[in-house]
């Protein structure tokens, strides 16, 4: 790819600028946002907009990518997939500045997709793209090229994420049962294309790299709003760290927010192989390990034996026994022992009305500070219905006197609403 070298190009922000922080290495440096409500992460982004603006594309007609992470079909409120404020202001900073091919997408993990469920749909980014008249993509689908990962192994890449004019890679800070911690590194697993992505962790730490030295985002922007801790990627539960990082170097990143959440950079294999690779510096490692933990965030306890189940070589006995393993109560005994790590559940959401039940509002603003679309829940007579609304239900999910009113079928947001819905109010009065 036509790149320009961002270490060469860019102007790190001064030190003194409101709510953020740069932290300057060898040969590049990454900014620290502190900001928890939407207007103030728009503002964030748009000042890393400001920030790299000299290796944006010159073109309005280039094609941009921007690749959350889309894990799964839990919202960001779960820690588990990227904020839909992050990826609203990144749409609208991109507009703003005329950009007109502007690509979201993302390939979910290989469960979501063999079940066929509309993962892009249920997290609200096929309402985002529509509304701002841009094209929303499933990376498991479509044109793809095939790559050579460690041990030879040829796997599928989504075409777009090795030519498009530019790539902003959106990634969520998680705790991982088997890589320890997955920020912006690890996240390019959803460039592959569907069973290709289980090849990468017969590998993970190598291929975690691997990936890394093959796909070549330009732009890194790291949602730390709402963090996952525990048994990430899927299990676990959400922690509010409020912060967001920009940068141009993943591996530098990477070992950065390790730092921020209270790794060790030893306790991560693909860092210590990224090390060994090159990819960090000496001198680099040295300064990594005096950045103080904004948080110490819980890690998973190792693998128990039942887990050893779900490990890609077993493959092949996996795919005979699904007939069996695919049947509802089954599926849900899987899951409740912790041999399966998602759930699938088909039957979608029917939203028919949202309203504020007045009598309950304690007026807190908490619904406008969590909203994507920025929308004034608070006015009087607002009406979801005549509004901009893309039925992302993160007001009904935050609000702590439950005043959000949803009628319809949850579908499977019924899962979501019974293990995170009461966790997710007390985060947001924390």
């Amino acid at each position: 790819m036509n790149r320009k070298t961002a270490e060469q190009s860019v102007r790190p922000m001064k030190e003194s600028q409101e709510g953020s922080t740069t932290f300057r290495f060898s040969a590049t440096s990454l900014t620290l946002y502190r900001c928890s409500e939407s207007q103030r992460i728009k503002q964030a982004v748009a000042s890393i907009f400001d920030m790299y603006q000299s290796i944006l594309p010159e073109s309005a007609h280039a094609k941009i990518l921007v690749k959350p992470n889309l894990h799964m079909d839990l919202n960001s409120l779960m820690g588990n997939t990227t904020d839909l404020r992050v990826i609203i202001a990144i749409i609208e900073e991109l507009k703003k500045r005329g950009y007109e091919n502007i690509v979201i997408g993302d390939g979910t993990n290989c469960g979501m997709d063999r079940f066929g469920i509309d993962v892009l749909g249920r997290l609200g980014i096929k309402a985002i793209a529509h509304k701002f008249k841009i094209y929303a993509a499933d990376l498991n689908q479509g044109p793809y090229q095939v790559v050579t990962l460690e041990r030879g192994l040829k796997a599928k890449v989504a075409d777009i994420c090795l030519n498009a004019d530019f790539f902003i890679n959106v990634p969520k800070i998680k705790t991982h049962r088997l890589a320890t911690m997955s920020v912006a590194l690890k996240s390019l697993i959803g460039c592959f294309q569907k069973m290709d992505k289980r090849k990468i962790h017969l590998a993970l730490h190598r291929n975690i790299v691997k990936m890394n030295e093959i796909i070549r985002p330009h732009l890194f922007i790291v949602d730390g709003l709402i963090a996952k801790e525990g048994q990430g990627p899927a299990w676990g539960e959400p922690r509010r760290l409020d912060i967001l990082l920009a940068g141009t170097n993943p591996f530098l990143m990477d070992a950065f927010c390790a730092r921020l959440i209270g790794f060790g950079l030893e306790e991560i294999e693909y860092l210590k192989f990224a090390t060994s690779k090159g990819h960090l510096g000496k001198q680099d490692v040295v300064k990594l390990n005096e950045v103080q933990p904004l948080a110490c965030l819980k890690r998973a306890t190792p693998q128990r034996f039942v887990n050893i189940l779900a490990l890609p070589v077993l493959d092949p006995i996996r795919n005979l026994v699904r007939p069996i393993t695919d049947v509802r109560l089954i599926s849900h005994i899987l899951y409740f022992f912790r041999i399966r790590e998602d759930m699938y559940i088909q039957k979608e959401a029917k939203i028919n009305k949202m309203y504020v039940n007045r009598d309950a509002c304690n007026r807190c603003g908490h619904c406008q500070d969590f909203c994507p679309m920025r929308l004034p829940l608070m006015q009087e007579g607002f009406d979801f219905n005549q509004s901009d609304c893309i039925k992302c239900l993160y007001c009904y999910f935050i609000c702590p006197k439950e005043a959000i009113v949803v009628e319809g079928d949850l579908g499977f947001l019924e899962r979501a609403v019974r293990d995170y819905g009461s966790h997710i109010r007390k985060l947001v009065a924390t």
